[in-house]
């Protein structure tokens, strides 16, 4: 046997004992997942996979405690946090920093005061964000203008007026923006198209967008 072939089988060798390895990891992993989703679905949180991660987490009308964000902590692959009714939020920065892969979070029907909104400008990877009937008013948003990273904000059902939209101008990243149901005009959606042309904007049930000049 020639020397080269010897040292392609150990190669072949070393490649399928990898990608077992790796394999059994993965594994592991899995079942460490889902048995932490099965301990979150008796808190009453909602847990969804995809490819043997856990990728979503639902709350509704349950309390997110700091010990049920501790064991979201846990979950590595965790990219979009919904929480709809939430009676109570127990929020911190320490806790929000844990979540690294977080992209997207879905508030539905939380009083704005409870979401403790400063709290969450710890997840740096959060680039889509839903605050719907908050009770989010132009003071409020200026919270949102150190969300640098953000690309996506849907606003809808709050109290949202033109001197708030001109605030979120400042999102150097945001590129899409639903503001329905709040009292806005569309003389104030122009005048946010002004200052960001390549914003896109839904609002009163319509899409707008700036008329590049000729």
């Amino acid at each position: 046997m020639k020397p080269w072939c010897g040292l392609l089988a150990i190669m072949a060798f070393l490649f399928v004992a990898v990608a077992l390895s790796v394999d059994r990891q993965n594994d592991r992993e899995e079942q460490r997942q889902r048995q932490l989703a099965a301990a979150l679905a008796l808190r009453g949180v909602e847990v969804r996979f995809w490819r043997g991660r856990a990728v979503q987490a639902t709350l509704v009308a349950q309390p997110l405690t700091d010990t049920v964000f501790r064991e979201l902590a846990q979950l590595p692959d965790l990219e979009r946090l919904v929480l709809l009714d939430v009676p109570q939020l127990t929020v911190s920065r320490e806790l929000t920093n844990q979540l690294r892969s977080l992209q997207e979070l879905v508030v539905i029907n939380v009083p704005y005061p409870q979401l403790q909104l400063e709290a969450w400008r710890g997840c740096r990877t959060l680039k889509r964000l839903k605050l719907s009937q908050t009770g989010l008013t132009d003071d409020q948003l200026q919270v949102l203008s150190e969300f640098t990273q953000m690309q996506r904000l849907d606003l809808d059902d709050n109290r949202i007026s033109d001197e708030g939209l001109a605030q979120l101008a400042q999102l150097p990243q945001l590129k899409e923006l639903s503001v329905r149901g709040n009292p806005v005009t569309a003389e104030g959606v122009q005048q946010l198209l002004l200052a960001r042309p390549q914003l896109v904007v839904h609002f009163d049930k319509t899409q707008v967008q700036a008329v590049p000049n000729n």
